[in-house]
């Protein structure tokens, strides 16, 4: 019978149906963007930057959706590279990574739904890393309590700048103003605000100093544990006068220079026992302006 299906059709289909409907098979709509990358503090493009974009996945379970394809292209005399890029996808994380010689590599994240981009402005920014540098009275003693501000403006300080100092205030309270310059090489997002105060040593964008010039010892999150200082290992005796991490909020972070008791003391009424996670108001206490 000349209309008769193959054998194999019925047992092909109950095979394939469950991956279709789960989306294990997928197929995917692309779109090529133009990716323009820049030097900011030249106001000029950069040629010859390696522009990819590659596709990670962020979900678990039997069926999972194929990846989208990744991309790579190099820029040209005009700092622009053309990027393959699917319109949606989901499960999957796509990141935008941009790397030339002489400059600070940088990533950025694709938004899911990519049909109304047009266009990607990436800055690059030349090295070396940015740094903080944060001037402490010799004698204070006491929390410290840091806001950052993120800016929207492409240079700053000097073009070419890369060491900004600030002045701890005699309240203990500072705001320090960011620019991409920051939060593009470590500030991706809130999450990622975390690394601007490693306590690692070969990734350090914040430095700690007395008002006589010599390098205040810091003491991270894992507070028990080694840090890195001076470039060797060593451990914090919990007597000594440092720069600890108490907590953060947001693109708030709240210190406190003293011993190892100082800080748990104060961890102590920011996370009191009789409640769950953090005291908002105790917390928002250290950063509200003196009465006068």
């Amino acid at each position: 019978m000349k209309n008769k299906l193959p054998c194999y059709f019925i047992p092909v289909c109950m095979c394939l149906c469950p991956l279709l409907l789960s989306g294990c098979v997928k197929f995917y709509h692309y779109k090529t963007i133009p990716i323009k990358v820049i030097d900011p503090e030249l106001n000029q493009p950069v040629e010859g930057v390696l522009a990819s974009l590659k596709y990670s996945l962020i979900g678990r379970g039997l069926f999972l959706p194929k990846s989208p394809k990744n991309s790579t292209d190099i820029t040209d005399r005009n700092g622009i590279a053309m990027l393959k890029v699917a319109t949606y996808f989901d499960m999957y994380l796509g990141s935008i990574s941009c790397s030339a010689e002489g400059y600070i590599p940088v990533s950025l994240m694709l938004p899911f739904q990519s049909e109304n981009v047009n266009e990607i402005i990436v800055p690059l920014y030349r090295i070396p890393l940015p740094r903080i540098e944060l001037i402490v009275p010799d004698d204070y003693q006491g929390p410290v309590a840091i806001q950052i501000i993120q800016s929207n403006e492409w240079v700053m300080g000097e073009p070419g700048q890369r060491l900004f100092t600030y002045q701890l205030q005699k309240n203990g309270q500072l705001d320090i103003r960011i620019t991409p310059v920051f939060s593009l090489v470590k500030l991706i997002d809130d999450i990622e605000l975390h690394r601007l105060f490693s306590t690692d040593s070969d990734d350090c964008m914040f430095i700690v100093k007395r008002e006589n010039g010599s390098n205040m010892i810091r003491v991270g999150r894992e507070y028990e544990w080694v840090i890195q200082f001076g470039g060797q290992e060593q451990k914090v005796e919990s007597d000594r006068r440092a720069f600890r991490w108490v907590c953060d909020e947001g693109q708030r972070f709240l210190f406190v220079i003293g011993t190892e008791q100082d800080r748990d003391v104060l961890y102590k009424k920011l996370f009191p026992e009789n409640r769950f996670g953090l005291d908002l108001d105790a917390f928002n206490a250290f950063f509200q302006e003196p009465e006068k």
